[in-house]
């Protein structure tokens, strides 16, 4: 027998589906562009704290790990919206931190898969790594807050 849903907690789905339209459209940028969003955002954090602590600091893997901080941050955002929109719709309590570990993880994996058809991007398992990590992240961090 499937869970009964309410209608109006079905609108708790809302956020969770507008997030995975966010991450793919971010996911679809050509690699020219989503360079120029990272850079703009590393950069201006690089040039800050080199003239802080006055040492060089090198841009392209402190730009990686802003890359890596947007995937694991996205996806933990995923997991607290689709653990939220799970517990507001009676998804049984026993499987519910699973389910929602597994359908992040499938639709990192669907993100990855996408990114090798996008001029520019290629598909990573370790981007997948990451994700989910972030996702799962969300999901604890949520159910221990709920509770």
């Amino acid at each position: 027998m499937y869970p009964k849903i309410n209608k109006l907690n079905k609108l708790f789905f809302i956020p969770l589906i507008l997030w995975m339209i966010i991450i793919f459209y971010f996911s679809h940028q050509p690699v020219n562009e989503s360079s120029q969003l990272s850079e703009g955002i590393s950069k201006p954090i690089v040039e800050k704290l080199e003239s802080i602590i006055k040492i060089d600091i090198d841009e392209e893997k402190f730009d990686y790990l802003i890359r890596k901080l947007a995937h694991f941050t996205e996806y933990m955002i995923l997991g607290i919206l689709m653990y939220v929109a799970s517990s507001k719709n009676n998804i049984p309590r026993n499987n519910k931190v699973l389910w929602c570990i597994l359908l992040c993880a499938l639709y990192a994996i669907t993100d990855e898969v996408h990114q090798a058809f996008v001029p520019g991007r290629g598909s990573r398992v370790f981007d997948v790594i990451i994700d989910t990590a972030g996702s799962i992240t969300g999901i604890l961090m949520t159910k221990f807050i709920i509770k």
